[in-house]
């Protein structure tokens, strides 16, 4: 067999045999240093960008509870690939503290083995024992995943997700569809989104079921230093069938769905508010109705002194005075934003479309409230009462005027005749032509409904001023 040919050059250099063996050592040396140089940035860099991530957390987490969350950080203990963090705040009055587990950038992994390069840290949250155990009780038991990727730039991305299960006990069977939820705030935005394909219980009582919700949300904080934007919550389906048991017969219901949206925007200083809330169709019982909307808007509200109270409640709450203090002082405030509000003559309007088998009903209302408010005295006590000054306020500043129609054959699916009885002699409710109709104002104090002052002994025992609930007509 002939020898193989070598390259002139190739040849030239491994002649003898010494030079190529030096040249292949010398290229493994500089092969294993630049492997022990990539790793050593990779051991260096976590514990290098400890403090670096832990600056950015901290600023998110102020950033969240300027937000308006009640959250604070009670301890933080850093270490050289991961540290530890000891978060505490307030929801609905309850206190509640979260572990949480930082991992330093500037590569991490999240939701399994994605990966996030470059990133600050991931962070995943021991959830509140409270909540494990009661969906564990509830709908069988699944691993509660908290985990939240923070962006150089101090972005949080938190993703809440639960796995389906369920739960069987004698009697009764859960099926819980799971949970998909994230939330992503940065200093100008906050983007939010939410699935649960559902949860059905069924038993010996019957089946209870509520099928596919959505939740849609995204809010910017404008230049004015407000968070505006909006929502939509939707629920595909609540239903429910209830078999016989003693003397209750068989029972269902069914709302089919229902979305709920708001809406905030800022044109020209003024913000204007929107809620609204939907149903394609209702059912239970004899009753049918659907579509439904009920809408509600509020105008003319100056946005300067929404923001200054804003400032003003996170200056409050970092005092260090006492609570009663805090409370005197925020409700000195209040009454200052109502103050400036009213100037403006802020304005709320509703609106009512209703459809059923018998027909249809719509009504609308509308209130405002008079400017003169911010020259009562009342308004600037140190020591007004909550109760009083919405009292006062009803009574002297406010007006209200609402329209209303119903057909006969719909009325009669959401009263007894008796109660329709009583609202047509009381003149509540008149005839106009084939409809009931309603119309009602207030001003002064007092109610106007279809063109009759009602008397005091019409109105509600308690006077507005005792319970600062406004009389109904």
């Amino acid at each position: 067999m002939p020898a193989p040919v070598l390259h002139p050059l190739r040849r030239r250099l491994c002649e003898g045999g010494t030079d190529c063996t030096r040249r292949r050592r010398g290229q493994a040396r500089t092969a294993l240093l630049v492997l022990a140089a990539i790793l050593c940035v990779i051991v260096a860099l976590p514990g290098g960008f400890g403090g670096r991530a832990e600056a950015i957390y901290r600023d998110a987490i102020a950033q969240v509870a300027d937000s308006g969350f009640a959250v604070k950080i009670d301890s933080y203990q850093r270490g050289w690939f991961s540290s530890e963090c000891e978060l505490s705040g307030t929801a609905r009055g309850q206190r509640f503290t979260l572990t949480q587990h930082i991992h330093h950038g500037p590569l991490g992994f999240y939701d399994g083995w994605r990966v996030a390069f470059p990133v600050a840290a991931v962070v995943d949250t021991d959830p509140p024992p409270v909540l494990r155990d009661f969906l564990n009780r509830t709908a069988g038991d699944a691993p509660l995943l908290i985990q939240t990727v923070v962006a150089i730039n101090g972005a949080l991305d938190l993703h809440v997700s639960r796995e389906p299960s369920q739960r069987v006990s004698p009697g009764l069977t859960v099926e819980f569809g799971g949970l998909d939820w994230r939330w992503r705030l940065s200093a100008d935005r906050h983007l939010m989104r939410g699935r649960a394909p559902g949860i059905t219980a069924t038993g010996t009582f019957g089946e209870v079921e509520a099928a596919n919700l959505a939740l849609d949300g995204e809010s910017r904080r404008d230049t004015s230093g407000l968070w505006l934007g909006g929502g939509t919550l939707v629920l595909q389906r609540l239903g429910y069938s209830l078999v016989p048991l003693g003397a209750h017969p068989a029972r269902s219901g069914l709302l089919r769905k229902l979305s709920i949206s708001t809406r905030t925007s800022l044109t020209n200083g003024l913000i204007e508010a929107r809620l609204k809330l939907a149903a394609d169709e209702l059912r239970g019982g004899q009753l049918r109705l659907g579509p439904l909307a009920l809408e509600a808007n509020a105008g003319n509200l100056a946005a300067a002194p929404f923001e200054r109270l804003r400032t003003d409640a996170l200056s409050i709450s970092r005092s260090g005075l006492d609570k009663a203090a805090q409370t005197q002082m925020m409700r000195e405030k209040g009454a200052g934003l109502l103050i400036a509000m009213v100037q403006r003559g802020p304005t709320i309007s509703l609106h009512l479309d209703l459809a059923g088998a018998g027909g249809k009903a719509m009504g609308d209302a509308h209130a405002a409230i008079a400017p003169q408010l911010a020259d009562d005295p009342l308004m600037k006590a140190r020591a007004a009462d909550g109760k009083a000054l919405a009292a006062s306020v009803w009574e002297k500043y406010a007006s209200v005027t609402a329209e209303a129609t119903i057909l006969p054959a719909l009325l009669a699916q959401l009263a007894t005749n008796d109660q329709v009885k009583g609202l047509l002699a009381g003149g509540i409710l008149v005839r106009d032509g084939a409809s009931y109709a309603c119309h009602a104002s207030y001003k002064d104090g007092a109610w106007t409904v279809n063109g009759k002052k009602l008397t005091p002994a019409a109105q509600a025992t308690k006077s507005p001023g005792a319970s600062g609930v406004p009389p109904r007509p």
